[in-house]
């Protein structure tokens, strides 16, 4: 499956690439302008989240959509916080792009199956979630990256 995951970046790199130039290259600069380096990239992760709603309601996890809502909202602000990270910290739009890739097709690797439909969650699933993603994505919200420059005028 790793071998699969090589090949398989350069027959789709495409949509990652589009998604996080419109994340990342677009999106998050406005908001950050708008709300802050940190609000801004916490708010482009609900809309990023709130962009996958029909996914969940309907693929995902429909017997249990309020709960996919929830994780797919904590999942999108704390990636969005680091992606956001990443591509502050190199300036690259590629690094974005392979770390949504490799995010995304873990799953298969891991589990040897590419099905992500009918997911059932519940209050557990939402707690760890937040919890893990706290501890691994929420902290790079304090670091050089998005601390606010001083004008002094």
């Amino acid at each position: 499956m790793m071998g699969i995951l090589i090949i398989n970046f350069y027959l789709t790199f495409i949509i990652f690439f589009g998604e996080e130039y419109g994340w990342r290259y677009f999106l998050q600069p406005m908001l950050q302008k708008r709300f802050g380096l940190k609000g801004g990239v916490i708010l482009l992760g609900v809309i990023w989240g709130l962009w996958h709603l029909p996914i969940n309601v309907y693929y995902y996890s429909p017997d249990t959509w309020f709960y996919s809502i929830l994780i797919h909202q904590i999942t999108c602000i704390s990636f969005s916080i680091f992606f956001g990270y990443a591509y502050g910290k190199t300036g690259n739009m590629w690094v974005p792009v392979v770390i949504h890739y490799i995010n995304n097709n873990m799953t298969a690797v891991l589990t040897g199956s590419a099905d992500l439909g009918n997911q059932v969650y519940g209050w557990k699933e939402v707690l760890t979630i937040l919890v893990l993603n706290g501890i691994l994505f929420v902290p790079f919200l304090f670091t050089k990256v998005y601390k606010e420059q001083k004008n002094n005028v």
